[in-house]
């Protein structure tokens, strides 16, 4: 599957071995290992040979996280500290959530609108298309979580009460 996700990315063995150790077959969790190989630049596009992939030579240095939720760890802390702010604030809101709650929590208005673009580029949120309200919403319901459980108590508490006002 590793294979399909990247065409002509040829990995190492120990890497391949590593990958599919850990993954169990679990294939979200496989695609969150892609998604992080391709941030980290551990792979990249072959620019002569459209739709395959390059392996960079320093790819056995990639540690692949041990679980799942690992994986969602290292992909939001990837983030810039706003965004990851805006994600951890949306998380409180819900799966679904207004973008008009979202800017009465945040101190950055101005800046949200490019916050939830860096967000939804990153596979994080979509935009809730049938909504009246401007809206977005968790596409995998595990990033929520993720988000909303790695949140400092004090914190969260702080984001509820926001929430609520």
């Amino acid at each position: 599957m590793l294979d399909a996700l990247l065409p002509g990315a040829l990995f190492p063995e120990s890497t391949y071995a590593e990958v599919f150790g850990k993954t169990a077959g679990n294939p979200f969790y496989l695609e969150e290992v892609v998604r992080s190989l391709m941030e980290s630049n551990a792979v990249f596009r072959d620019e002569e040979n459209e739709g395959h992939w390059l392996v960079s030579a320093g790819i056995e240095a990639i540690s692949v996280p041990d679980s799942l939720q690992g994986a969602i760890v290292a992909r939001i802390d990837r983030l810039t500290e706003e965004a990851r702010l805006a994600l951890q604030m949306a998380s409180v809101i819900g799966r679904r959530f207004q973008t008009e709650v979202l800017k009465n929590m945040t101190e950055a208005d101005s800046e949200l609108g490019m916050l939830l673009a860096q967000l939804e580029r990153g596979d994080m949120v979509k935009p809730e298309a049938l909504s009246g309200d401007p809206s977005y919403f968790f596409p995998d319901a595990l990033v929520q979580e993720v988000a909303y459980d790695n949140l400092l108590l004090r914190r969260r508490q702080e984001f509820h009460r926001r929430v609520g006002e």
